[in-house]
């Protein structure tokens, strides 16, 4: 995982949509030990559950395939319409076919820690991914 001194501490907040359990600690703890405060949602319901409730999130990172009532890109659509100062970063195995106006940054599995790190900041910088 990658440390930060306690000087870089960020302040943004970050919703990770995530079905899968083992996938969402270790992309939760590798942005936890990169300074984040990180709030995780098992599926696109309860991600807007949080986003209806917390004014704090920056960043929703979504997986495309979830189960539920929707998946990543239906969640995204939603962030857009209800929460448009919410950026969207959209994870999946296979990104064919996904529209780039519904989010601002897609990511590719399996995950690299120091690239998804690396995207993260560069998107809550400067608006891309």
């Amino acid at each position: 995982m990658v440390a930060v001194a306690p000087s870089e501490t960020r302040s943004h907040t970050i919703l990770i949509a995530e079905d899968e359990v083992l996938v969402r600690i270790m992309v939760a703890e590798a942005l936890r030990d990169a300074g984040y405060a990180v709030i995780e949602a098992i599926d696109a319901d309860e991600a807007i559950r949080v986003l209806r409730t917390s004014a704090d999130v920056k960043l929703l990172i979504s997986d495309i395939r979830m189960p539920g009532s929707m998946d990543g890109v239906a969640l995204a659509r939603v962030v857009r319409a209800e929460h448009p100062g919410v950026k969207v970063l959209l994870v999946s195995g296979d990104l064919t076919g996904v529209c780039p106006t519904e989010h601002d940054g897609a990511f590719l599995k399996p995950y690299n820690v120091s690239r998804l790190l690396r995207a993260v900041e560069n998107l809550l910088a400067s608006g891309t991914a």
